[in-house]
């Protein structure tokens, strides 16, 4: 089974990490690895065992996390810098991945 080039998966993995605030269709990351998005998508998913959304949504809790333990910022900001949207989607996909509110996580880590 051919994988995708080492240079291009990394290239599309930086684009990631640049672009968490953003958002990021299939289209656009298939076009960053210069492959069709069925390609891409199969190939993402056999490199990182997840779907290039999944991955994505993964990487923004995960950023989310940090922000939440380094920083002051109200929920609403974290969300929108994390590339959520709202507070009631990052609320619901944090709880969904962490099994808890971004609040909670707040208030459990900090101490």
């Amino acid at each position: 089974m051919p994988s995708m080039h080492e240079q291009r998966f990394k290239r599309v993995l930086d684009f990631i990490e640049s672009n968490l605030a953003r958002d990021m269709s299939l289209d656009r990351l298939a076009a960053e690895a210069c492959l069709s998005p069925y390609h891409f998508s199969r190939l993402f998913q056999q490199a990182t065992g997840a779907s290039p959304h999944r991955y994505v949504t993964s990487r923004r809790v995960q950023a989310a996390q940090k922000m939440l333990l380094s920083t002051a910022c109200p929920l609403v900001q974290i969300a929108i810098d994390t590339g959520f949207g709202c507070q009631a989607n990052f609320t619901r996909v944090f709880r969904k991945m962490t099994g808890m509110s971004p609040g909670k996580y707040r208030e459990l880590t900090r101490r």
